[in-house]
């Protein structure tokens, strides 16, 4: 898919990757979100924008396009997968009339579905099709640890072979034509191990991540579980490094989105932080996915609300159980996690030492003002449910009290402000006019911006990776007095 032809909306494109050549196969009529290809590349199924509150499944049919199902706004994490062998149906993961995402068969002349697999507790992260039998074999979950269940009898038995720890997680990356061999990934929180699994042979290990080397020096992540102040039940992770002394110096670390979630991983971020003798903190707060709609749907309404509640609920947690410091805590995100950084430092100024906003919105109106063409059809109708509209004079006014630029005069401690200036998310206008505001206010703010960058924190640039992180352990260093490493060869 892409939008060379229309900013707005993507079409879809077939590209010879001998000739360099791209060539249009279907034109996006302004309202497709996603196409599916049959197995000989011809385009059989698309998911279109409904309106404001809702999407539908088509089908090709007889030159043109039928509904198969609908779906409403929330429902919107449904994801085709492939054709079924027969051609008559489709392997969807799908939400549609169920709390949690799952994966279902559709029935391409009827619509109807057929669950095949759901896990009891949380959204169905992923699945592997088959390409050979066009048929899934693997799905994985997240509830607190990785899990996987198998569709392949054969497959599991494959897998069960391989030298894995008691917590660890799988990634299957490519099966051959003859369905005998599948590499894999084996994960934990301090590197991955790749194998080649054959069956009736043991598996041979083909490579490891280079956080390998020095895996005994990284950090423990474990999954966390507490209640907030109004009785929601949250998950999350929490990682100490080695030899860690509690109480001590924490970083909360709040993920983007916010419509993502932290999963228990390698995370070269946090096992940075650890290094430099911090516990990490990370919060599935209310609207994260992976935990079902009803918990996504308790986020309306809620930025620098109820979110943020969760956020504080976790810090409480952690010192409450002797785990961190109440005088040595940093709150630290990117993009929503930059925003709430900001929202932290402003909204509840004495929770946290210092803060870290990384290509984060400081006002709610102006992000919204500013979005890219092509998120018309996805993000902003999710914007305008969960945040509000800014057209409306009621919620300008709700937004602009929820937008840490109008709090900056109770910013109390320093803030480290980091944005790409070729961010198209959230333009760098965002970071701008916070820094402004809080210089104008006499706070203690430090701002770096890379001209070359956009809205990442995996820098294009290597040498912009080396001084963000040099720019953010030198701040921690001097806020929380965690370890600061020598500086970067020249």
């Amino acid at each position: 898919m892409s939008n060379r032809r229309d900013r707005t909306v993507f079409d879809l494109w077939r590209v010879n990757l001998v000739a360099r050549e791209a060539t249009l196969i279907a034109e996006n009529p302004g309202d497709v979100m996603g196409w599916l290809t049959d197995w000989d590349g011809a385009p059989r199924a698309r998911l279109r924008h409904g309106g404001s509150r809702e999407r539908y499944l088509e089908v090709a049919d007889a030159g043109g396009w039928r509904r198969l199902q609908t779906f409403d706004l929330e429902e919107f994490d449904a994801s085709m997968l492939g054709l079924t062998a027969d051609g008559r149906g489709l392997w969807l993961l799908s939400s549609r009339g169920r709390d949690r995402r799952s994966l279902v068969r559709v029935d391409l002349v009827t619509g109807a579905e057929t669950l095949a697999y759901q896990h009891p507790r949380v959204d169905v992260d992923r699945v592997i099709l088959d390409e050979r039998v066009r048929a899934p074999v693997a799905a994985f979950a997240t509830p607190h640890y990785p899990a996987a269940h198998f569709l392949d009898p054969q497959l599991a038995a494959a897998l069960a072979t391989l030298p894995r720890p008691p917590h660890s997680g799988l990634r299957l990356h490519s099966l051959d034509d003859g369905g005998e061999r599948v590499t894999v990934e084996v994960f934990t929180e301090r590197g991955v191990e790749y194998f080649l699994v054959e069956r009736g042979r043991d598996p041979v290990l083909l490579a490891r991540s280079a956080s390998m080397m020095f895996a005994d020096a990284l950090g423990t992540t474990e999954p966390i579980v507490f209640d907030a102040r109004d009785g929601v039940r949250l998950h999350g992770y929490l990682t100490r490094p080695p030899g860690f002394r509690a109480p001590g110096p924490m970083v909360l670390h709040v993920h983007g989105g916010h419509w993502a979630r932290d999963y228990w991983d390698y995370d070269r971020v946090v096992q940075l932080l650890a290094n430099r003798g911090y516990a990490v903190l990370q919060v599935n707060y209310r609207g994260s996915t992976g935990y079902g709609r009803r918990f996504r749907e308790l986020a309306v309404g809620e930025y620098a609300g109820k979110m943020h509640d969760d956020l504080i609920d976790g810090v409480r947690w952690a010192v409450a159980r002797g785990l961190a410091d109440p005088a040595r805590v940093a709150i630290y995100g990117g993009s929503y996690g930059g925003y709430s950084a900001l929202v932290g430092m402003t909204f509840t100024p004495t929770v946290f030492a210092c803060g870290v906003s990384v290509v984060g919105m400081s006002n709610l109106t102006t992000l919204f003002e500013n979005v890219p063409p092509h998120w018309k059809l996805g993000y902003v109708p999710l914007f305008l449910k969960y945040v509000g509209d800014p057209s409306r004079p009621e919620d300008r006014a709700r937004l602009e009290a929820k937008s840490p630029l109008f709090r900056a005069q109770d910013a109390q401690r320093p803030i480290l402000i980091i944005h790409g200036a070729r961010d198209e998310r959230v333009k760098l206008r965002e970071s701008e006019q916070m820094v402004e505001a809080l210089r104008r206010a006499g706070k203690d703010v430090r701002f770096v911006v890379f001209p070359d960058e956009g809205h990442r924190r995996d820098y294009g640039n290597w040498r912009n990776a080396l001084r963000h992180y040099r720019e953010v352990e030198l701040f921690l260093g001097e806020c929380l007095g965690g370890r600061v490493g020598p500086p970067p060869a020249s």
